[in-house]
């Protein structure tokens, strides 16, 4: 029994060692060729023409703003404006969703600003200009103080994070990461 386990665990991590070669094996395609091509020749270690390295560089910076030329600014709408909740068979607890949209609204675009967002995006929209496509991540993150007894939050924030396309994989047979089966993130600790 317990080798049967071993075996099933052993070809569980064979099949995520497969799928993750195979999600970064297409980094050797003509998009990711072409891409490095374009990131040498602007940094001018290529061998391009100095009049393509100024077109492109122009035409970054010209489309870039376009796509995201102002601070956006979220709107939060309820899908019910008021929420009954039943308490016991004779109360019933309302709820006006308006006013807690308003707030969350609030939150959220305070929140934007704070992490920079924005320019997080500006750097993704750079890579989707350059490599096949552009990618951000957004999460939470926190540290705590340990006790004996209980864990204490100390500080905790949301983040957006723009992401190199090369870190970032998926399924081979996949084409995008939309309608891909799984998506791989490489991260890279120092020590």
């Amino acid at each position: 029994m317990a080798e049967k386990k071993k075996d099933k665990s052993n070809q569980k991590e064979i099949d995520a060692k497969n799928f993750i070669s195979e999600a970064f094996g297409n980094k050797d395609s003509d998009g990711y060729k072409t891409a490095e091509k374009i990131l040498r020749s602007i940094k001018g270690k290529g061998h391009s023409s100095k009049y393509w390295i100024a077109e492109y560089y122009s035409l970054l910076n010209l489309i870039i703003p376009q796509f995201i030329f102002q601070k956006p600014y979220i709107i939060v709408t309820p899908r019910k404006t008021r929420k009954l909740e039943k308490i016991n068979k004779d109360e019933i607890k309302q709820t006006d969703n308006m006013r807690m949209a308003r707030a969350l609204e609030a939150c959220l675009n305070s929140h934007y600003e704070i992490i920079d967002a924005i320019g997080e995006d500006r750097k993704a929209v750079q890579d989707a200009l350059i490599y096949p496509f552009g990618i951000t991540k957004d999460g939470w993150s926190f540290e705590t103080i340990s006790t004996k007894d209980q864990d204490y939050i100390v500080k905790d924030i949301g983040f957006h994070k723009r992401i190199n396309p090369k870190d970032f994989g998926y399924h081979c047979m996949a084409t995008g990461p939309d309608d891909a089966i799984k998506l791989v993130h490489r991260i890279v600790m120092t020590r």
